[in-house]
């Protein structure tokens, strides 16, 4: 498990991870030049041999946190799990793998009016980039609002994803209701859809 700190200087807001053993300074260089749509701004500090990274979070609120007190609606899930799914082919642009992004409750932050969506990449250690999306869905299907029916088809479909990471568009289209389509768009393909609708 990660050692994280939150901090407050100079009238910032962080999280702080401890670093580990290997660096990745190619991903770590890219992230903190580069303002990146979706991921949490980062820097570094060394001192006496111990790395820290510093993630700005000033306004935004962890996952776990924004929902700690409140249900998961349908369009909450719907910000969350696209702006996942759209991760690949962003990162893809700067050739980082997305295996560096940490896809866990704690580390995903919401950020504006509620409508943005902020991640921390990572770069000293991969992760499972499918096993995150789970456990995300894991999450969210804990909290959602079981009386909204597409909210509960939608979040169905991001467990679904992990067993069959390959499914088609048409196939998406046999069993998602038709009120539901808004949410039938395939990134790197990763459709949410319930297999059991």
């Amino acid at each position: 498990k990660m050692e994280t700190t939150y901090r407050k200087e100079l009238g910032n807001n962080y999280m702080v991870i401890r670093a580990g053993t290997q660096k990745n300074e190619y991903a770590y260089r890219i992230i903190s030049e580069n303002q990146i749509e979706g991921l949490l701004k980062v820097t570094r500090t060394n001192v006496d041999g111990l790395v820290d990274y510093y993630y700005e979070i000033n306004g935004k609120t962890s996952l776990d946190r924004f929902y700690s007190r409140k249900i998961v609606e349908y369009e909450g899930l719907k910000l969350v799990m696209m702006a996942i799914a759209r991760l690949p082919e962003l990162l893809d642009e700067y050739l980082i793998d997305k295996s560096y992004v940490v896809l866990n409750p704690e580390m995903i932050f919401i950020g504006g009016k509620g409508d943005e969506v902020y991640f921390t990449l990572y770069p000293d250690a991969k992760g499972d980039y499918y096993a995150g999306i789970k456990e995300v869905s894991a999450f969210f299907l804990s909290k959602l609002n079981h009386e909204d029916k597409i909210c509960v088809t939608a979040g169905g479909g991001g467990q679904y994803h992990n067993e069959q990471r390959n499914v088609q568009r048409q196939d998406a289209e046999k069993v998602l209701p038709e009120q539901s389509k808004i949410i039938d768009i395939k990134y790197n393909n990763m459709i949410i859809l319930d297999k059991n609708f």
